[in-house]
């Protein structure tokens, strides 16, 4: 059985212990200079990936801004139209060729039947002065 140590010794234990380990706020000071205290570790992360104002500097600058992409959307956009527009005018172009070619193809045909009409005309005549000649 172990004898149960006096209050002297029990106040020297805990001054060897002091001694070694530091009373709380020597801990805490220690924790601080060593590597990984709260605020070390945040002032290292600060320097390392930047703050958060810093992070969206960086991200601003990398991907544009909200404003940045809407205006980069915006161009694409009217650009998009313009080809569009562009693509629907020579629509337009095309059929009014197309709508002209028919027109002189109306014409030539108009043309063919007036033509036909004359040969008709003239094989009458033929038809006629041969009559006239059997006679």
């Amino acid at each position: 059985m172990t004898n149960p140590l006096t209050h002297k010794q029990v106040d020297k234990r805990d001054k060897q212990n002091k001694e070694l380990t530091g009373s709380g706020r020597q801990r805490d000071k220690q924790n601080k200079e060593l590597p990984g205290s709260g605020r070390q570790r945040d002032k290292q992360n600060k320097e390392l990936t930047g703050s958060g104002r810093q992070r969206d500097k960086q991200n601003k600058e990398l991907t544009g801004s909200g404003r940045q992409r809407d205006k980069q959307n915006k161009e694409l956009q009217d650009q998009v139209d313009r080809e569009t527009n562009r693509i629907k005018n020579f629509q337009d172009q095309v059929d009014r060729e197309t709508n002209r070619i028919k027109n002189l193809q109306d014409q030539v045909d108009r043309e063919t039947n007036r033509i036909k009409n004359l040969q008709d005309q003239v094989d009458r005549e033929t038809n006629r002065i041969k009559n006239l000649q059997d006679q």
